[in-house]
């Protein structure tokens, strides 16, 4: 799924420290905002997750900051896939910060599936791992035994 999925968004006062840079949970938040608006965008809203009865959980983010990004600069959030099992149980997603085309910070999350009433993981639908398989990958992705 060519181009790569991203959200362009002006930094928001409610975003920044006493210094006018984005605090960092901003940048969680954002690449958020854009993990769920790539499914929602692509058939699995919020409502569709519930209706199944499952969801995604984050079970690690790391960021790496490269320059600052201030209050009401407008910031550029992408969406990668990094690497994912097989069986599309467990997955890594990319997230570039771009302010004015140049990489600001980059973020990485980890995550899997659950399910709402057995809490436990789960494979996702066939449906939602071929949207997975659809989504631009990053130069190192890896497919996981």
């Amino acid at each position: 799924m060519d181009p790569i999925y991203s959200k362009t968004f002006p930094v928001r006062w409610a975003d920044a420290d006493p210094n006018w840079h984005m605090t960092h949970s901003a940048y969680f938040e954002y690449a958020a905002h854009v993990r769920m608006s790539f499914l929602t965008d692509n058939g699995y809203p919020p409502s569709k997750f519930i209706e199944l009865g499952f969801g995604a959980i984050l079970l690690r983010e790391a960021i790496k900051y490269r320059r600052e990004i201030l209050i009401q600069e407008e910031i550029t959030v992408t969406l990668k896939l990094a690497a994912v099992k097989r069986s599309g149980k467990r997955w890594s997603m990319q997230h570039q910060f771009l302010k004015e085309g140049k990489l600001a910070a980059e973020l990485t999350v980890d995550g899997t599936w659950l399910d709402f009433k057995t809490r436990r993981t789960i494979t996702p639908p066939l449906a939602l791992y071929s949207l997975m398989d659809l989504m631009s990958k990053t130069d190192d992705f890896e497919i996981e035994k």
